[in-house]
């Protein structure tokens, strides 16, 4: 049986976070590259892109970013 309080919570905190994370940020024309193999090994522009718009957000001056694949909602992706 389910509860209809909790199913609200959840589809409220659904339809927030899909507003979020379904907001365009940000365009390029240049291709960023996000191949699994380079991102684990070297030093890419995607890894530029984010690791640049974590300082602008933070205010630091450096930023690690650790990439952990990871899927949500089916999609591949990064996790930070």
């Amino acid at each position: 049986m389910e509860n209809k309080s909790v199913s609200d919570a959840i589809q409220k905190v659904k339809d927030e976070t899909d507003a979020i994370l379904n907001r365009k940020v940000s365009t390029t024309e240049v291709f960023l590259d996000a191949e699994r193999n380079n991102d684990r090994n070297q030093e890419t522009n995607m890894g530029d892109l984010v690791t640049d718009a974590m300082r602008d957000v933070t205010g630091v001056q450096v930023a690690l970013l650790c990439v952990v694949p990871c899927v949500h909602h089916g999609r591949m992706g990064i996790s930070l």
